[in-house]
């Protein structure tokens, strides 16, 4: 997939699907395949998106990293990836972003955007200027319907809902596969090594939407390998950190784990974060007074012996 973060022209016939396209979840992929389908005519499928999202609030916690996005896209079939700074549009009116952009920098004769999509300035566009406008220029253009689970529509704020209340197999199933981070393994304070139980640790980044806090069963992939996880994400000794730690207590190659970039995929959430603690913190404890149930009645005879010793 060739991918350009400016608007560059191109001089092949394409078929655009445009939108954010955050979480490319099966709303988004209903639009998405519309463009690809339009290989068998000769056309070349493109989609059109930004880096940052234009919308304020909770639409600035992403669902996928801007890399995400583009792996998510190119595995649907998508051949060109226009992802620009919403800067570069902004301004234009529905009339000017139709002739300047999809008419001439993209040379699209078909366009697809889904249900409730907006362009132009202030968002005065919607999908029936897009047609309207199209016609003008004879661009076949067609508006993918909503696609509706348990009488709800999909959307990227329906499923960041969803995350936020730790309802990770219902946001997986709105997003048509499992919710997770892909960034670089970070060294943490060893602190599960020393307790024998090691684990890996992963610095999310910065405008990513983190799920509910919390112990989840994952899935773990790096270099190439794929592995049964136990991920913990939330507060650690009351220190709020955007860390996530994976646990995988019967994984050797764990180890090498810093050297590569894992993928961690979410498929249920097992317990509250501060019942995990609980029970660590109470196998802790069963296990000092364990030691402590051993040890003391041998120091209180040693001590016994030496008081009669002395006496």
């Amino acid at each position: 997939m060739r991918i350009f973060r400016d608007l560059i022209p191109t001089t092949e016939n394409t078929a655009v699907a445009l939108g954010y396209f955050d979480g490319v979840h099966l709303g988004h992929k209903k639009v998405i395949e519309l463009a690809v389908k339009c290989k068998n005519e000769g056309l070349t499928p493109v989609v059109f998106t930004f880096n940052k999202t234009p919308k304020k609030g909770d639409g600035l916690l992403q669902l996928l990293t801007v890399q995400q996005r583009a792996e998510k896209l190119e595995e649907l079939g998508i051949e060109i990836l226009y992802i620009v700074d919403f800067n570069m549009v902004k301004e234009f009116t529905p009339e000017e972003f139709i002739e300047k952009i999809v008419k001439n920098i993209f040379n699209a004769k078909k366009v697809f955007c889904g249900f409730n999509y907006h362009f132009g300035k202030n968002g005065a566009g919607d999908s029936q200027a897009l047609q309207k406008l199209c016609g003008k220029y004879n661009i076949h253009t067609e508006v993918a319907d909503a696609v509706i689970v348990d009488d709800e529509t999909i959307s990227s704020t329906r499923i960041r809902k969803l995350l936020q209340k730790g309802d990770i197999r219902k946001a997986n199933e709105l997003l048509g596969y499992d919710f997770g981070y892909k960034s670089q393994a970070v060294k943490g304070r060893r602190i599960g090594s020393q307790m024998g139980t090691p684990t890996i640790n992963q610095q999310i980044s910065e405008g990513v939407i983190l799920p509910e806090f919390g112990v989840y069963a994952s899935i773990v992939t790096f270099d190439e390998e794929r592995y049964i996880g136990v991920t913990n994400i939330g507060l650690w000794w009351g220190i709020l950190t955007k860390i996530m730690s994976l646990l995988a207590p019967f994984i050797v190659a764990f180890a090498f784990a810093y050297a590569f970039t894992p993928l961690v995929r979410f498929l249920d959430k097992k317990m509250p974060r501060v019942l995990a603690l609980t029970i660590v913190i109470g196998g802790i404890l069963l296990i000092i007074f364990g030691i402590l149930a051993i040890t003391l009645p041998l120091i209180y005879d040693q001590l016994a012996l030496l008081i009669k010793m002395v006496i």
